[in-house]
């Protein structure tokens, strides 16, 4: 019976390992598979040798800091690779991880598929050419990585991005209904009514526009140390915009793994008053919303591929920043910006990640609905943008075909 060792390192990575297994299960029905990876991939038929619930960390300081963890995983995948002699290994993003095990493999004779590229676009660009050494091809997400590759003599193919299969299916119905049900609990509320009326006493009427219901997204990760330093400043900054937009009613996206009621307190104590808090329908809510607040990552794909005019924020540790801002080669974080190849939504790195500088980039979104037409017609060029569809299917028939060549 053919063996596939699946290494994925986090939450996305999960997804992705499971998209594809259930594709591969359909090609070659009695392979067996095995190795790192989390809930959804266990659920598609993985035998888990490590659980990766406890590898979810992202720059130099948090890897340090959980060094011994990730060591134990190490060791443990060798360990599985060496006892179970797989046939064929995937590795799934998680770089500074997968590239060494990689190495590990290839020196056993096991055939190395990598699915979903390092960014070498990014950073360290001598990766690129050392892909080629560590696998036998990489299966990228985005058409523009190809080409660095096969510069460099390394067998890429780009198989195209999950998302763009995805979205927006039939989250635009599902946001309308979101935001009529929101919007209903929005008139209800007495205390809203009351600032209203309060605003107007004291002078200070709003202008006709601000007093026109609005959804704002916010979306603070799903990584908890992305939320650690995002959440409390999305909804300072959103107390900041209805204080101003006495109409705006923020709603807070939440994973469906997140402590919801633990940040929902903690959310509603930074704003000052109460609001909608949703796990596990952060699509519904890109979809319904008028304008995001969002964290530099897929969620801006997400936003762009529903429609969502947003503003990207994201701020790390100060060792972490200063050590990415040496090596990181590109003028943008986000993803959005990057595959449109050109600055379609505003950015705030670090330090502008403030409550007065989120607020006003998205107010003065708010207030010019030109630019927010704009925004979304330069989004909507995206999904061309995200390569071949059936993308899990594609990467599924490139491990199936290392699979009929045998062990290497």
């Amino acid at each position: 019976m053919a063996k596939v060792l699946f290494s994925a390192g986090e939450d996305s990575g999960d997804e992705r390992a499971a998209a594809l297994l259930r594709e591969l299960k359909l090609l070659a029905p009695g392979v067996e598979a095995l190795g790192m990876g989390g809930p959804r991939l266990a659920e598609a038929g993985c035998r888990l040798v490590v659980d990766n619930s406890r590898l979810h960390v992202m720059g130099f300081v948090e890897v340090l800091a959980k060094w011994s963890e990730v060591k134990a995983a190490f060791n443990a995948m060798l360990e599985a690779a060496r006892a179970e002699r797989p046939d064929v290994a995937v590795m799934v993003d998680y770089p500074g991880f997968n590239m060494r095990l990689a190495a590990k493999l290839r020196a056993m004779g096991v055939r190395v598929l990598y699915y979903v590229s390092p960014q070498v676009w990014a950073w360290n660009p001598g990766r690129t050419k050392k892909m080629g050494r560590l696998c036998e091809k990489v299966l990228t997400l985005f058409p523009f990585e190809v080409g660095l590759y096969e510069r460099e003599g390394v067998a890429a193919e780009c198989v195209g991005h999950p998302l763009a299969d995805e979205l927006p299916g039939d989250y635009a119905a599902k946001g309308a209904g979101l935001r009529e049900e929101l919007l209903a609990q929005q008139a209800g509320d007495c205390r809203l009514q009351a600032a209203g009326i309060a605003s107007q006493a004291a002078g200070l009427q709003p202008p006709v526009s601000s007093l026109q219901p609005t959804i704002l997204a916010l979306l603070p990760g799903s990584r908890p140390m992305e939320i650690e330093r995002h959440l409390e400043v999305f909804c300072r900054a959103a107390r900041r915009i209805r204080e101003a937009r006495p109409g705006v009613l923020p709603v807070l996206a939440l994973t469906a793994e997140a402590p919801k009621d633990e940040l929902a307190r903690r959310a509603r104590e930074a704003a000052g008053f109460d609001f909608p808090v949703l796990a596990g329908r952060t699509r519904e809510v890109l979809a319904a919303a008028d304008l995001g607040i969002v964290v530099s990552g897929t969620a801006t794909l997400e936003a762009g591929l529903l429609g969502c005019p947003m503003v990207v924020c994201y701020r790390t540790g100060w060792v972490n920043y200063s050590l990415g801002r040496l090596l990181v080669m590109i003028p943008s974080i986000a993803l959005a910006n990057i595959v449109s190849g050109r600055p379609v939504v505003p950015e705030l790195w670090q330090g502008e990640v403030n409550e007065r500088q989120i607020a006003d980039s998205a107010l003065a979104l708010l207030e010019d609905s030109e630019a927010r037409r704009r925004m979304r017609e330069a989004l909507g060029e995206l999904r061309e943008k995200l390569g071949p569809r059936q993308s899990s299917r594609r990467a599924a028939e490139a491990v199936a075909g290392a699979l009929a060549k045998g062990k290497a």
